[in-house]
């Protein structure tokens, strides 16, 4: 979750997520306790519905597809292959402090 903090942070200039420790505290540790074997059933409710919450709210800016799809889609357009470029941009002060 850490990661997915960090990318969608700098994709979207800190307004998606707001703070890393907002962010922690509404979502990460909700979640993460949630999962622990030992949670309160009251525990893994609210980590389920933090879980989709979150999802909601990234939705907009976070394209997932699924092999499946990808492979109909590749038959269905004959897409060419993807190429990729790797773009260097340095890490602002925040971003190295994470």
């Amino acid at each position: 979750m850490e990661e997915l903090y960090a990318l969608l942070d700098w994709v979207t200039t800190g307004q998606l997520l707001g703070p890393r420790p907002r962010f922690v505290a509404q979502f990460v540790s909700p979640i993460l306790d949630g999962q622990n074997p030992r949670a309160l059933a009251e525990a893994k409710v609210l980590s389920q519905e933090k879980a989709m919450e979150l999802k909601k709210l990234i939705h907009p800016v976070f394209l997932q597809r699924k092999k499946l799809l990808v492979d109909a889609v590749e038959k269905e357009m004959k897409l060419t292959n993807k190429s990729e470029v790797t773009v260097w941009i340095p890490l602002s002060t925040a971003q190295r402090q994470l």
